[in-house]
């Protein structure tokens, strides 16, 4: 089992690492370790580090919490959240009970959060956490499930992941994936250029703390058993906005591009004839509630379904077009239909519309990009040639003539025609509007 923690906030060195969901302050001691043997040296030059910790004790208390809670399967690993775990300011707070040692150990943490952040402890606060239990994959899936990615889910040097083998030794064999040595100092492009990658399989034994910068390269292993508690943090004193910017949007689909190629290359029509409403659903909206085990089946599903929302241009207020619609107001009808702009408009943007396939793993962050990002993101699409021939290649597949796009409007209008004679009889009711179809 591992525990991991991604902290962000603003780079000013690779020399921070604080079991921050601790409540004991004695577990400061692996701040003092960190720094006293200079461990912050071998970060910048190799992306991560390795030190004991000194008592695991809170960590092992939240593994077995996360027996309390539903967990949810993706293919290559399952994962719970745990409600109300947060890095609270209260556990640095100087009180007149602690010792003179507790005190001084307060004291600089605090001195060394403000230093890496640039801001006052007390608006540092820690989302999450939820556990991540990695799954062996399938021999004949992992090509296309264990690409290379990077220690943060974003790639960025504003983090650290941390990880603590809880249950002896973690390694390449039960899970623990492999670290491309010093990628921390490559762009995406540079990464996925270069002929040869300096790959090392480590092991970091049982109560040792791992650090790894966020921007790092990793390599999934196809093996399983390795837990992971992951952590991120935000700054406090406003309410945590989910905005991402067009560099993250781009980071991550040059990190899946293979991964999109291959998923296209699977014929997913069947996909889109299997959707369904059910009983007394807006059958427009019935491909945004299809599930599958497949993640990016889901997020293909409401691509399909947020891009067939078409409002015109001159239309006006969405409230008046989702009105005048019948379609019901509510914040995931909104999403949606902001999600469909946001795609047109970069598909317009870019000139290209199988860009919209490319946009597949980053489709369900697509609502949180800002008017200006958009454009920025546009610029970064249009200079980029890997994505430009990709999504040339996929074009045909979303708006050609037997493309996935026309497929999902022959079956909505399908199904509508099939509700309406079923409503005839009496047997069933249906929306008296009609489907949106893309134009």
């Amino acid at each position: 089992m591992l525990v991991t923690w991604y902290v962000d906030g603003v780079h000013k060195g690779a020399d921070f690492v604080v079991e921050l969901c601790m409540e004991n302050t004695a577990e400061i001691n692996i701040i003092e370790d960190f720094v006293r043997k200079s461990a912050h040296e071998e970060m910048e030059r190799d992306g991560y580090t390795r030190f004991p910790l000194s008592n695991p004790t809170g960590v092992m208390e939240m593994e077995q919490d996360c027996e309390k809670f539903e967990k949810i399967t993706a293919p290559s690993f399952h994962y719970c959240k745990l409600p109300g775990a947060e890095f609270l300011t209260s556990d640095l707070e100087v009180r007149s009970t602690q010792n003179s040692r507790d005190l001084a150990k307060v004291e600089k943490v605090r001195r060394h959060l403000e230093t890496r952040f640039g801001k006052k402890v007390e608006e540092l606060i820690m989302q999450g956490p939820s556990i991540v239990e990695c799954v062996a994959v399938p021999e004949s899936d992992q090509k296309s499930l264990l690409d290379f990615m990077t220690a943060h889910p974003i790639h960025t040097r504003d983090a650290i992941s941390f990880f603590i083998p809880l249950t002896g030794n973690a390694d390449w064999d039960n899970g623990l994936f492999a670290i491309c040595t010093g990628s921390h100092h490559q762009s995406l492009e540079q990464f996925y250029r270069q002929p040869e990658r300096y790959i090392h399989r480590i092991v970091v034994e049982q109560y040792w703390v791992l650090p790894v910068e966020g921007a790092t390269f990793v390599q999934p292993s196809p093996n399983g058993a390795c837990r992971l508690l992951d952590i991120l943090s935000a700054m406090a004193g406003r309410k945590p906005q989910r905005i991402i910017q067009a560099k993250d949007i781009f980071d991550c689909m040059l990190r899946q591009l293979n991964n999109v190629s291959k998923y296209f290359e699977k014929d997913h029509t069947q996909l889109v004839l299997r959707i369904d409403p059910k009983p007394d659903q807006d059958i427009r909206l019935a491909a945004l509630f299809m599930s599958g085990e497949d993640p990016w089946d889901r997020s293909f599903y409401r691509l399909l379904g947020s891009r067939g929302m078409v409002i015109p241009k001159t239309y006006g207020m969405v409230s008046k077009f989702l009105r005048n619609q019948g379609l019901e107001a509510s914040t995931f009808v909104r999403e949606a239909l902001r999600s469909g702009q946001i795609l047109l408009r970069i598909e317009e943007g870019v000139g290209v519309p199988g860009i919209s396939l490319c946009l597949l793993p980053v489709f369900p962050k697509l609502q949180h990009l800002p008017r200006d990002e958009e454009a920025k993101a546009i610029q970064l699409l249009k200079g980029s040639s890997m994505i430009l021939r990709l999504a040339a290649r996929l074009s045909p597949l979303l708006v050609g003539r037997h493309g996935y796009q026309a497929w999902y409007n022959y079956h909505i209008g399908s199904l509508k025609i099939s509700f309406q004679a079923l409503e005839l009889e009496g047997s069933h009711t249906t929306p008296a509007s009609d489907p949106i179809r893309c134009t």
